[in-house]
């Protein structure tokens, strides 16, 4: 009978470094791949607040040129100061006020800009049409309020007369504000005009 005799060989135990390393950059990869999403979803909040901030930029501007043509047309209700009020409420010159007293705040940082009953909307005076003006579909890319806008009377210092032949000169601050497609977006913007 032969017997075979079988050696045992007893090799160094494995540290398991293969398996740490393979770890270590799956946890690295996981990370880049997070880090990226983010920045991703970050950019991409920027591009959607920037793109709502324009859409309430341009409502505001086509407010105010709404209002300079409200000023310049032929017919126009608005005669110097005749008729504006410091609370911006006229029944027929709606939207015209005088300016804030001294200490007071201005005229378009009260609520009155966005007060339906002395600010006026965009159109409102010079007659556009549905078609005409802002769509208000959020959801699609319009606004969420149509724009609106106050005309202040402020006299012009250059046309003071010590005479009085001759009538006081004004200047007119439009202050409007325009919305985006976020209800949360809004700008307001602001110019003076000598008529």
């Amino acid at each position: 009978m032969t017997t075979s005799s079988t050696t045992w060989r007893i090799l160094p135990r494995e540290q398991g470094s293969t398996l740490l390393i393979g770890m270590l950059f799956l946890i690295i990869l996981t990370l880049l791949g997070l880090s990226a999403a983010l920045i991703s979803k970050t950019d991409e909040r920027m591009a959607r607040n920037s793109r709502d901030r324009n859409i309430a930029f341009f409502a505001a501007e086509s407010a105010l040129r709404d209002a300079r043509d409200d000023i310049h047309l032929p017919a126009s209700r608005i005669q110097g100061a005749t008729g504006a009020l410091a609370d911006c409420s006229g029944a027929t010159t709606k939207g015209l006020c005088l300016p804030a007293a001294a200490g007071d705040p201005q005229v378009w940082e009260t609520t009155y800009l966005t007060d339906p009953t002395r600010s006026v909307e965009y159109g409102e005076m010079t007659s556009l049409t549905a078609a005409q003006k802002f769509k208000v579909a959020p959801a699609s890319g319009g606004v969420t309020a149509p724009p609106r806008y106050l005309i202040e009377a402020l006299p012009d210092i250059n046309g003071v007369s010590l005479s009085a032949k001759v009538p006081q000169k004004w200047l007119y601050r439009i202050t409007a504000i325009g919305y985006g497609a976020n209800a949360n977006t809004s700008v307001i913007v602001q110019e003076t005009i000598r008529p």
